[in-house]
């Protein structure tokens, strides 16, 4: 067996193809799961997105709960200092809640109707018999009188 030299392109190939496959064998060794990592990649990150988004929807749903006991918090706070119902105090801060509810309290506020001097009774002074009658009339139609 001697040397034999190559002198075709065919030759060169058919010589030399077993080493190249067992050289692209060795190459593409370390990554033949390369499909199955990134398969593994790509589920882990879909995991990690769906995580991140119950926990930003879990902070807002908690931030809610934190704003809403604040404005009860200002809304019973409020009601006690000015006697309105917390059902009935509006607004958005605590001073808009204050001036509110003093509205509605100014709102609510029994009015009293003015009063005639000496419970409104007649006093005599100048009396006639036209007098006479308009009180005769009112006692009947009022009731009570003297």
């Amino acid at each position: 067996m001697g040397f034999e030299p190559i002198e075709t392109q065919e030759a060169f190939d058919a010589a030399i193809k077993e080493r190249i496959e067992r050289a692209e064998r060795k190459a593409r060794e370390p990554f033949a799961d390369y499909d199955e990592v990134r398969a593994a990649r790509d589920k882990a990150v879909a995991d990690l997105e769906k995580a991140a988004k119950r926990a930003d929807k879990a902070e807002a749903e908690a931030r809610g709960l934190r704003d809403q006991r604040a404005r009860d918090e200002l809304v019973a706070k409020v009601s006690k200092e000015t006697g309105v119902p917390a059902s009935l105090v509006r607004g958005t801060t605590e001073d808009e809640m204050r001036d509110f509810a003093k509205s509605v309290a100014e709102y609510a506020k029994p009015r009293t109707a003015p009063q005639a001097p000496g419970g409104g009774r007649f006093d005599g002074r100048g009396a006639s018999d036209e007098d006479a009658a308009k009180r005769e009339l009112a006692r009947l139609m009022f009731g009570g009188g003297q």
